[in-house]
């Protein structure tokens, strides 16, 4: 099972008020993992995974590389101000460009200089304080 199966089948005991008490082993993939004498229990494993598995969804800047092999929408920034989606057609190699579904292109090498690519949309906050390829 892998770490977000066990997580979500671990949250839905944990949210049964039968089962939430007496963490029955069968429902929770937690049971027995925590040791009552020292207040970690089976909840603060779950609880533990959860938000790993909650911070692994946070926008973050893509690297060059995932990017060219990434066939997911991507949230696109530019230098210029412009944002907005952008889902890879084409990885043209010969010319180190990536084509966007929309006909546009936007040249790899000037990755992280020009353009930066998102896992998901940032808030702007955020998009302030990352900086920019060779910035600090």
């Amino acid at each position: 099972m892998s770490e977000r199966e066990k997580a979500i089948r671990g949250l839905e005991a944990h949210a049964n008020p039968k089962t939430c008490e007496t963490c029955a082993g069968e429902d929770c993939p937690y049971f027995n993992t925590g040791n009552s004498y020292t207040g970690v229990t089976c909840s603060s494993f779950l609880a533990a995974d959860a938000l790993a598995l909650l911070k692994e969804q946070e926008p973050r800047v893509m690297m060059k590389e995932e990017i060219v092999l990434c066939t997911d929408w991507v949230w696109c920034e530019y230098k210029s101000g412009y944002q907005g989606w952008y889902k890879m057609e084409e990885y043209v190699t010969d010319y180190g460009l990536i084509r966007w579904e929309d006909t546009t292109a936007d040249i790899v090498d000037d990755y992280g200089f020009r353009w930066r690519a998102w896992t998901s949309r940032p808030k702007p906050e955020q998009v302030r304080e990352t900086p920019w390829g060779g910035e600090q």
